[in-house]
């Protein structure tokens, strides 16, 4: 699981980490990070 949030409070992001996510994205993203952590989840193949 993934999560996005507008809230970059550490304390907000281990909550997320904890409850179960595996990655977390804050705003504002660019589709390079997108790319990024989809690889890392191994959802999206790395580009050639």
């Amino acid at each position: 699981m993934g999560m996005t949030t507008l809230s970059t409070e550490m304390e907000q992001v281990l909550k997320a980490l904890e409850a179960g996510a595996n990655e977390y994205v804050m705003k504002a993203f660019t589709k390079d990070v997108i790319s990024e952590k989809l690889q890392l989840l191994g959802i999206m193949p790395e580009a050639a």
